[in-house]
Order: structure tokens, then sequence, then C-alpha cells
């Protein structure tokens, strides 16, 4: 999934990649809205998980009043709710008939596919797949290695960097 998500992360427009950005959000953050937790657990996990993804449509500045805790509870929480999943002919921002992408072959930014793994992950959580960070967590620490560690660098390029073989090769060699 994370490198289907690195084809959209490619893509001039970023329309649809934010069409996607919003599906998995809204569909995290309802989850989160709709489980067992305590409030400000809840709003807790909210805010960090609008910290490090974010859209125009779906932001702690718009969600904040809805998933704010006052009392010991959220009572706003259905307002949340509504905007992000839809209700009474609003259509939200959760689409089940989406179709992730597969890869294609396209180049993309070595720096993407860490936001792509990160978002995949966030989405396969809020599917009931509690442990798949524990599953993943060897890749995502080999794919750390390999985005900082100046040894690796000649596996990072940029997508709109054009590489013959002999090119690759050649620097590699160096």
């Amino acid at each position: 999934m994370a490198l289907g998500l690195t084809t959209l992360f490619g893509q001039a427009g970023g329309t649809q990649l934010n069409d996607f950005r919003n599906h998995i959000l809204a569909t995290c953050i309802t989850q989160i809205l709709g489980d067992e937790t305590q409030p400000g657990a809840k709003e807790t996990r909210i805010r960090g998980i609008l910290q490090r993804f974010r859209t125009q449509e779906i932001n702690a500045t718009k969600l904040g009043r809805w998933i704010s805790v006052s009392y010991g509870n959220m009572p706003a929480l259905q307002d949340a709710y509504k905007y992000l999943a839809g209700s009474d002919g609003a259509s939200g921002f959760i689409n089940p008939d989406l179709k992730f992408p597969d890869y294609d072959g396209t180049p993309f930014d070595f720096a993407a596919l860490g936001d792509a793994i990160d978002l995949s992950l966030l989405y396969e959580e809020a599917h009931g797949n509690r442990q798949i960070r524990d599953y993943c967590s060897q890749m995502v620490t080999r794919f750390k290695a390999l985005q900082e560690r100046t040894d690796y660098r000649f596996l990072r390029h940029q997508a709109d960097e054009a590489l013959e073989p002999t090119d690759f090769l050649a620097r590699l060699l160096d």
C-alpha cells in the first residue's frame, strides 16, 4: 500500500492524493471517536495524528472545537463524526469504493516513502489491525536507516532526477 501511495505523492496535481489523505484521516479519526477509550485519550490521539497529517479539510483547526474535552466529556463528538463520515445527505470524506493504487514503477522521492509508510500503518490500525506497527517495526527501522545514513545515499534519489543505468553504476562505484 505504501508503494502505491508513493505513486500519488509524485503527482503534480495532488487532488487524488488529497482525496486519499482525507479518506485515511477520516477513517482513522472516526475509528478513534467510536472506540471505548476515555475522551481525553481520544483527543490526544486525534491531535497527535493531525500534527503529523492534515489536509485543508481535516485539520486541528477544523476539528478542534468538536474534539475538545470539557468536564471529562467530548460533547461535540457526534458533530465531528458527522463531518468526517457524513450524514443527512452530506457525503463526508470516507469513500468505501476508494481503491488504493498499486505501485506502477513510477520513480518517487525517497522521503515520500516515509510518509506513505506512516499513512499505510495508520490506515491499517483504523481497520482493527492493532499489531501492524509491531509487525512492521523492523521494516520501518530499516527504512529509517536507509534514509538517514550517508553510506546508503546511493539508494536515494529525487523522482525528477533522470538517471541512466550507466550513470547509476558510475555513481554507485564512486
